[in-house]
């Protein structure tokens, strides 16, 4: 099958594009200013490119439904360039690419009537489906340069037609350009290498390397480890280069061509019965359960010996939040599988409020918890969890008796801006003003011995710049001397200091703004206001 040369030249010009911009957004920089910059960037490729295969205008290039996952994935990329906390970075690019890929279904498909199942396959398909456009690329650029020959054959022989492969030649380079720009790509390797290699065999003619650049006032170091570094920083540059070309035009492509499965098969028409027997039998068991919670935390019935409440707590929480994410599945696929049934219904509501009484137990786990032990992030994460939980489960109730309701787009909505929330609360700036709150009550009431407080003082040091405000503070300080543990914040000063620092030297030797990133600012500025360190 022929392409369209028009609109694959336009395809692959954009890609080659967006790699050059994927790369001066990214390297050697996965949380600056310009990471926000990446995401829009990627949101304005894809319009323009549906925009061009529709034959639409910019602004109506994808349907309404998708200006919610642009927001979205737009205020986590702002989110990633104000935090170092380097696990809601993670989990923030995570949720951006799982978004980005419900934002291209969305965008290219009619998912109106897709079923859940259906939705969490073709977003699974997505990410697996573009391996199989890996040759198109090069097969795409081979058929867009046969047609650029034909049209300059054509025009050699006095054909004057208007087609889209004539229009690309007169908009192609000259070959002249062509022959020089194809000279200048192959001499700068070959003379990095051959350069580093001369400055290496002799001496002299690297100490003359070395004073060129010297004289031209560029920085005073080795030239052997210049092009060293020169190399290495080249193959990143193209690897990047190359991988973000390749996952662009993959990803389009697939959309474009690719085939999602299918929603024809059979579904909701299985026996009841075997739904209502497995499913009361779980309910039986959760309804007892959930009796002997209620006993457990209000105190009515008796600990196990020697078990403390943060002890039980903390021993079944996991097991509980297991126990509602199964509880999840099993609903979604009697509804999905097994025909309508007022008996179904019923003990599928009832499992659903069990799930309510357990999630709020395991809530109720872990805060009593936290109240013994303190914050940490992953503390924090499963209090957002069991929230998030806990919505779900409301769309749940409705699809049991409402089975056209769209709980895949609700889903996705809810759990989207329950993570936006949390990305924006800062978990290690919450996570230090809790623990040294608590602190202050327990050294108030306890004194300043032990070697508990000191163990706290470690964990708070250990947080990322998010915690400045709280940790590069008078008072903070003065709680580690009191504490005895005054010669480690020094030492934890000393420590902050020499990254930041040399963070700042990074982010001004290369381009000053695009490594920008306000919580290591706003930190640095506090730890220069330190005047006595």
């Amino acid at each position: 099958m022929g392409v369209n040369i028009n609109n694959t030249g336009f395809y692959l010009r954009g890609c080659a594009l967006y790699s050059i911009f994927y790369v001066f957004c990214l390297y050697h920089n996965p949380s600056g200013i310009t990471f926000p910059l990446f995401v829009a960037g990627t949101v304005v490729m894809f319009r323009l490119f549906a925009a061009r295969r529709n034959g639409l205008q910019f602004r109506n290039a994808v349907p309404h439904e998708c200006i919610f996952y642009e927001a979205a994935v737009l205020l986590l990329g702002i989110s990633t360039c104000i935090t170092d906390c380097i696990p809601m970075i993670i989990l923030n690019k995570l949720a951006i690419f799982v978004l980005m890929n419900c934002y291209f279904l969305c965008a290219v498909y009619t998912t109106g009537g897709w079923s859940f199942a259906k939705h969490l396959c073709s977003v699974m398909r997505i990410i697996i489906g573009c391996l199989e456009f890996i040759p198109k690329p090069f097969h795409d650029a081979y058929e867009c340069r046969k047609a650029l020959k034909a049209a300059r054959s054509g025009s050699d022989s006095g054909n004057t037609d208007n087609s889209d492969a004539t229009k690309m030649h007169r908009l192609s380079i000259s070959p002249m350009a062509k022959s020089i720009l194809l000279g200048i790509l192959i001499a700068v390797p070959l003379l990095l290498i051959v350069v580093w290699l001369l400055a290496g065999a002799d001496a002299i003619f690297g100490n003359i390397i070395s004073d060129i650049f010297n004289y031209l006032s560029v920085l005073n170091f080795d030239i052997i480890d210049m092009f060293n570094d020169i190399i290495s920083d080249l193959y990143v540059i193209l690897l990047m280069g190359v991988f973000a070309f390749m996952a662009a035009f993959c990803t389009w492509s697939f959309l474009c061509e690719g085939h999602m499965p299918s929603d024809n098969h059979v579904s909701a028409v299985h026996n009841p019965v075997t739904a209502i027997t497995f499913t009361g039998i779980l309910c039986f068991v959760y309804v007892l359960f959930c009796l002997v919670q209620f006993a457990g935390m209000t105190g009515a019935a008796a600990l196990p010996s020697g078990c403390t409440y943060a002890e039980y707590a903390r021993s079944g929480f996991f097991q509980l939040l297991f126990v509602c994410i199964i509880n999840i599945i099993i609903v979604l696929a009697c509804l999905h599988y097994y025909r309508v049934s007022r008996a179904l219904n019923v003990i599928l509501t009832i499992i659903c409020g069990c799930t309510y009484i357990m999630t709020f137990s395991s809530a109720l786990r872990m805060i009593m918890y936290i109240k013994a032990y303190n914050l940490t992030f992953l503390r924090i994460s499963v209090l957002w969890a069991l929230a998030a939980i806990a919505v779900i489960m409301i769309g749940i109730l409705i699809n049991i008796f409402r089975r056209n309701f769209n709980l895949f787009g609700y889903f996705v909505t809810a759990v989207t801006i329950i993570f936006v929330m949390f990305s924006f609360s800062r978990p290690d700036y919450v996570t230090a003003r809790y623990n040294y709150s608590a602190m202050q009550r327990r050294l108030a009431s306890e004194g300043y011995n032990g070697p508990d407080v000191r163990n706290d003082i470690i964990h708070l040091t250990g947080l990322s710049f998010d915690a400045a405000p709280i940790l590069m503070n008078s008072g903070f300080e003065n709680m580690c001397r009191k504490a005895e543990s005054d010669s480690y914040y020094k030492n934890c000063l000393m420590e902050w200091g020499c990254k930041l620092d040399a963070n700042e030297m990074d982010r001004k030797r290369a381009v000053p703004l695009r490594t920008f990133n306000l919580s290591r600012y706003t930190a640095l500025c506090r730890y220069k206001g330190l005047n006595h360190y």
